[in-house]
């Protein structure tokens, strides 16, 4: 996932497509989404896990995508932690729906993986900007909040 020379789409496609059939199971799903519910802390440890090695990575990526080279050295913040979880979020929804709600979802999701991170690139640097764009506004609104 971290060999930047290799297109960060095809990065994601390859890390998704290995990973998710790990995870796209009855067992997995329920397992996990249990344990969060009741608070058990491997859930909690295996997000930290993922925000670490693959959120965070990415998160790095997508401002290098959006041309925001020059803030590398500056933690992401909350706001770009979101963006970059979003395609993980948007890929474990479907397991969601499939094993917690009993809803229709694709057998196999490998076919979805291409899909989902190609609409996550075409969105996702523009978000980076948009935010940049605005984060003095969005820090001092978390000031006002944190006053009251």
């Amino acid at each position: 996932m971290h060999d930047t020379a290799e297109p960060l789409e095809s990065r994601l496609v390859t890390f998704y497509e290995s990973y998710f059939p790990m995870i796209y199971r009855y067992d997995w799903v329920r397992i996990f989404v249990f344990a969060g519910l009741r608070g058990v802390s491997i859930t909690q440890r295996y997000l930290n896990l993922i925000q670490k090695k693959v959120v965070e990575p990415l998160g790095f990526d997508l401002r290098r995508l959006a041309g925001l080279e020059e803030h590398r050295d500056r933690a992401l913040s909350a706001g770009e932690l979101e963006i970059a979880w979003s395609l993980h979020g948007d890929l474990l929804y479907l397991a969601i729906r499939r094993w917690v709600y009993n809803m229709k979802a694709p057998q196999d999701v490998r076919p979805f993986i291409r899909g989902a991170v190609i609409r996550f690139l075409e969105g996702a640097p523009a978000a980076m900007r948009e935010l940049e764009q605005h984060r003095e506004e969005i820090a001092q609104g978390t000031k006002r909040i944190a006053a009251k």
